[in-house]
């Protein structure tokens, strides 16, 4: 045990002191009396012998530290542990062994000189509250650190083996290990077990927990040593069951129950679906025929099985009608039997009609009744019920051209026509449809009597696609509609209605008290006393649209159309051309209360174009005694004044039928709008100025000019003129409108045309001049001809002065006459006026809607 040497600090005057007495020579310090002095201090230590426990030991003197030397180094009489005051830096270090195993505690350690009981100079002791571990113990498995080195059981390399126990590899995981693999550990190592019983470690379904069960490979599951039928515990659920294969088709009986076993028996089978395991043709293999037997075991016969063999089947067709025969439109289906509503015939051509079939007799109903495409329908008719039943009435329509047979419908439906044409005179006492089934169909009277006669109130009758002609009547020679309060409504739709003949009215056709409306038809070349066309009577109505009624001819009024009493008719996108009447209204003529509505659109050729009346009214006539007449124009046409479409003459005139004169003449062009009422049209006001007598010019090289002379009041628009000229021929003349701001003085013109004159005497009338005018300014209204070219007498109207000088847009001031004019020339102003002759016209000023 090494002792650690104390060096002690002494007080300074003690070292001054010892100093001075080197090598025993006591010397007192300057100015020191050391006389008397006997006590030596030998060892030099600072301390004489009479203080110093030990003076031959400099290390020893009170006041030295006390070490760990069995000495009392510091003199107190206390050595080593005894001393309080001990250097603990000199001490040994020492630890509690708790379990005196020879190893103490490392966290409980003591510092002394000598060895204190129950301690030890090792502290490598890891648990000393047990003497079996310490660093000199041995490693066993239990999970403890027996010998202290930081390593437990496998992890400490010096573990005891023979304390290891024995572990198996389980390769499959199956809980089962292998003996062929062992393993030494004290924890079971990862993939390893504590029995070596499974039989094969590489299959997790074979070891000794497993069930027995049948394979292929006669494996032994359960590692009892045999395996599949031989293992009696094999599982049942993995047993198959076989069946007795009798007739050795590879099928088993189904009414046969089975065994159990991995392998069958002999003479057995898996399967069990032979319906008859007496006979080797029969089987789930075996093809299913057309002869009353389950071939197949699936529990269908013939039809019922859709894996029947086609070859032994028959092709039948669908018969919807179920007349016998199949559809030809259809590809068939194969069957053992046909099932209801199929045939093994696929000639029907409509297999939807009972009637039609290869072995039904051809009719007129449109439809192929036979299925042959040769037979022809030409010349038949039939009558469709509203039931659908078709009668043959061939033998009702046989007339010739020169006859023409009757008939009179029986029931409401719908007479059909086959192609061809029909001599006959047809009475509809039903609702009724006529239509062609097939071809061209022509319904002819052989001008012999009415073609198609209507006279039950409340009938509905349309007739379409058809001609009508050759008609005769009183009235209606075409077709006749005679109703009572318009309850009867006819309609014609795409047909043409010509050459019929009235000799009293309604050539084509009359409507009397029903409705009659024509649609996309052609009313043309039929002829009557009274309107050619169509006559709508006794509040008769009708539309005519998308139509032409054309060359029809009225032999006094209306040549194209009639509207009489309080009858109305709308005309809708038609065209009314070259019809004519002798007297009024070559396209329509309305009276007693007529209303007729003319629309169109800027973009068709729509109203009354080339029509003629040989007096007046081409395109419409009014007859100005009933004021009820009416008749309204939207955007309807009225050809080009004096063009090649224009109507003649005039395109409207009111007329007074009682009277037997004309009042008035309109001019429109194409796409009007205006409404005229009794003898007025549009918003105008005719002004009529005439006299008891005439003046009359017989020089036939001379040329005139007359005209009258007007003060302008407000601010009117100068639209059109006329004036009534008579004259021994068709001539040309001259009109003007001249106007002056200057009170007559000078003249400036405003409007020059040349327009026909007709002889015997006609109102001539201007365009549209459409001139705005001035509040005070002159207007000279006239005209100029050439009696050479007009005849021996023209005479010109003269103005009476007891009608009143008012004439719708100023005051008459006055009258102008040249016998020296010299034709039309728009710079004349040779001119002069006068106050008091007697001449005068007709004037309209203000027909600014024509």
């Amino acid at each position: 045990m090494s002792r650690s040497t104390t060096t002690f600090v002494l007080p300074m005057a003690m070292l001054v002191a010892c100093s001075q007495s080197v090598n025993g020579d006591l010397k007192s310090p300057e100015g020191a009396n050391l006389s008397g002095m006997t006590d030596v201090d030998a060892d030099s230590d600072g301390f004489t012998a009479d203080t110093d426990c030990d003076d031959a030991n400099d290390r020893v003197f009170p006041g030295a530290v006390e070490r760990c030397d069995g000495i009392d180094n510091n003199c107190n009489g206390l050595v080593d542990d005894a001393d309080p005051a001990l250097d603990l830096s000199t001490a040994e270090r020492w630890f509690v062994d708790g379990d005196a195993d020879g190893y103490g505690d490392m966290s409980e350690r003591v510092l002394a000189c000598d060895q204190p009981a129950g301690a030890v100079l090792s502290g490598a002791d890891c648990d000393d509250a047990n003497s079996s571990i310490s660093p000199d113990a041995t490693e066993i498995c239990d999970g403890v650190d027996n010998n202290c080195n930081d390593a437990i059981d496998d992890d400490d390399p010096t573990l005891d083996p023979s304390s290891q126990s024995t572990w198996y590899l389980d390769a499959d995981s199956d809980g089962f290990g292998s003996a062929d693999t062992p393993l030494q550990s004290c924890a079971r190592p990862d993939g390893a077990v504590d029995n070596d019983r499974d039989c094969d470690d590489e299959n997790a379904t074979v070891n000794p927990d497993a069930a027995e069960v049948c394979d292929t490979d006669n494996l032994d599951e359960d590692c009892n040593g045999v395996a599949n039928d031989e293992d009696s515990g094999v599982d049942p659920d993995s047993q198959s069951r076989s069946y007795v294969d009798a007739d050795g088709d590879g099928y088993g009986d189904e009414s046969d129950d089975g065994v159990l076993s991995c392998t069958p028996p002999a003479d057995h089978v898996l399967d069990h679906t032979d319906c008859d395991d007496d006979n080797i043709d029969i089987s789930p293999e075996a093809i299913e025929i057309c002869d009353t037997v389950d071939n197949n075991c699936n529990g269908d016969i013939d039809d019922e099985d859709a894996t029947v063999d086609p070859s032994s089947q028959t092709r039948f067709y669908t018969d919807a009608d179920t007349d016998g025969y199949g559809a030809d439109t259809a590809t068939g289906v194969l069957y053992c039997d046909g099932p209801s509503g199929t045939a093994a015939s696929n000639t029907d051509c409509d297999d939807g009609a009972a009637s039609v079939n290869p072995g039904a007799t051809e009719i007129c109903n449109g439809v192929d009744d036979d299925c042959d495409a040769r037979t022809t329908e030409a010349g038949l008719v039939a009558f469709e019920s509203r039931s659908g039943v078709f009668t043959d009435l061939a033998a009702s329509f046989g007339g010739t051209s020169t006859s023409a047979d009757r008939y009179t419908t029986t029931a409401n439906g719908t007479l059909w026509f086959c192609d061809g044409t029909f001599y006959t005179h047809l009475t509809v006492e039903h609702d009724l449809t006529i239509a062609p089934a097939s071809g061209i169909v022509v319904l002819d009277g052989t001008d012999s009597g009415r073609v198609v006669n209507v006279e039950t109130n409340g009938l509905t009758v349309d007739i379409d696609n058809v001609v009508i002609q050759h008609g005769y009547a009183q009235y209606g020679g075409g077709v006749a509609c005679v109703g009572s309060n318009s309850t009867t409504v006819v309609s014609l739709n795409n047909v043409e209605l010509s050459n019929n003949e009235a000799f009293d009215v309604g050539g084509g056709a009359l409507a009397w008290s029903c409705e009659l409306d024509i649609n996309d038809s052609t009313i043309a070349d039929n002829t009557s006393e009274n309107v050619g066309g169509v006559a709508y009577f006794d509040s008769a109505t009708g539309r005519i649209v998308d139509s032409t009624i054309e060359g029809n001819f009225g032999n006094t009024f209306g040549g194209g159309l009639g509207i009489y009493t309080g009858s109305s008719l709308t005309v809708e996108d038609t065209l009314v051309t070259n019809n004519t009447a002798t007297f009024f209204g070559g396209g329509a003529d309305l009276f007693d209360g007529g209303t007729l509505t003319c629309t169109g659109s800027s973009s068709t050729t729509a109203g009354f174009h080339s029509n003629n009346a040989s007096l007046y009214g081409g395109a419409v006539g009014l007859d100005e005694s009933a004021t009820t007449n009416r008749f309204t124009a939207s955007a309807c046409d009225f050809g080009a004044h004096l063009g090649t479409t224009d109507n003649e003459l005039y395109d409207i005139v009111a007329y007074d039928s009682d009277l037997g004169t004309v009042s008035y003449g309109y001019f429109a062009d194409d796409d009007e709008t205006f409404t005229c009422t009794g003898g007025q049209c549009g918003s105008s006001t005719a002004y009529s100025h005439n006299s008891t007598f005439y003046a009359t010019y017989n020089s036939r090289s001379s040329a005139y000019f007359r005209g009258n002379y007007y003060e302008v009041t407000g601010t009117p628009t100068l639209d059109q003129f006329s004036m009534f000229l008579t004259t021994d021929a068709d001539c040309l003349v001259d009109l003007y409108a001249h106007g002056s701001t200057d009170g007559g003085a000078s003249w400036f013109l405003l409007y020059a045309e040349e327009v026909l004159a007709r002889s015997g005497g006609s109102d001539v009338t201007s365009s549209t001049i459409g001139v705005p005018l001035n509040d005070g300014e002159q207007v000279l209204l006239s005209a100029g001809w050439d009696g050479s070219e007009c005849g021996d007498s023209v005479r010109y109207d003269a103005y009476s002065t007891t009608i009143g000088s008012s004439v719708g847009f100023g005051t008459f001031k006055g009258r102008t006459m040249d016998n020296a004019y010299t034709g039309l020339d728009t710079t004349y102003s040779g001119f002069g006026l006068s106050t008091a002759s007697n001449y005068g016209y007709e004037i309209t000023t203000e027909l600014s809607a024509l």
